[in-house]
This record gives C-alpha cells, structure tokens and sequence, in this order.
C-alpha cells in the first residue's frame, strides 16, 4: 500500500527522514525491489541511485541485490 502511494504523488519511494529512537535520527524508506532495480540497471529516476551513494543499511535481504 505504501509503494501504491509513492507511485502516485513521488518517485516509487517512501521515505521517512525523521525517525528518532534511542536518541538518534535515522532514515528509512520503502520501496518496491522491482522499481530499485530498474533504476540500479537504467537509472530511471536517479532518486534511488542518488540515495545509495552513502551508507545504507539493508533490512530485507534479497537474492536479486547485492551490495
């Protein structure tokens, strides 16, 4: 639902820039494997390719993405 909603109003990706747990700022967004593929391959958007140049942190593994 949340992946439906980025598509809409955005560029495929739902981020939350202002998370705060145990006194630290974190960044987290959501995004369907298909649509970060694709801009991974054919830089689609630039929007994801942008955000993977700094530190990430991946939460669910996939065997289509590696780091």
């Amino acid at each position: 639902m949340i992946t439906d909603i980025a598509d809409e109003i955005g560029v495929g990706v739902h981020f939350n820039p202002f998370v705060s747990w145990n006194d630290k700022m974190f960044k987290y967004g959501v995004v369907r494997m298909h649509d970060l593929v694709q801009d991974m391959l054919n830089w689609k958007r630039f929007y994801l390719s942008g955000r993977l140049q700094k530190p990430v942190h991946l939460l669910l593994d996939n065997l289509d993405i590696t780091m």
